[in-house]
């Protein structure tokens, strides 16, 4: 009779991520230090920006920390559209992209987290990606620009506080 075969890398890594399971996370980030071989590059920045928009923020601290979510050196700019794609509040969101920026996230194009922060009406967050180097003629799956959601989405709320 055959030992049967654990699942791939990758599989045993989503399992329990979506489980929640944290101690089985770190075990097999401890267990398997050359996931980064085993696994694609594009699942080394799947996995947390899955994560990010899940809102499970210990999980993507761990994943982080063991190196995911890197792209060339430094922190994808896909993981800031995960945190923006997440349910949080505006003051939430701009905490967590700062953390990234600060981390040496990219925050240039193309970037969907300046749209989907826009489509909240974020404009705390839209101004900190736009400062940071975010395309602002970059368009959202609407056609509009990140200014120009930001711009309607302070005029439908009557929040017209933000103007400076």
């Amino acid at each position: 009779m055959s030992i049967p075969t654990p699942p791939p890398l990758h599989m045993q890594l989503s399992h329990a991520i979506k489980a929640g399971d944290l101690l089985t996370l770190r075990g097999l980030l401890r267990n398997h230090s050359d996931w980064l071989r085993l696994l694609g590059v594009d699942q080394v920045v799947d996995l947390p920006y899955g994560v990010a928009c899940d809102g499970k923020w210990e999980i993507f601290e761990l994943l982080l920390s063991h190196g995911f979510g890197r792209r060339n050196g430094r922190l994808s700019g896909k993981l800031i559209a995960g945190i923006c794609n997440a349910n949080v509040s505006e003051s939430e969101m701009l905490s967590r992209v700062d953390d990234l920026l600060m981390r040496g996230a990219d925050a240039g194009p193309p970037n969907p987290g300046l749209n989907l922060a826009a489509i909240r009406g974020y404009v705390s967050v839209v101004e900190r990606l736009v400062n940071a180097g975010a395309d602002v003629d970059d368009l959202a799956y609407d056609g509009f620009s990140a200014l120009q959601n930001v711009a309607w989405r302070s005029r439908i709320s009557g929040n017209m506080d933000n103007r400076r």
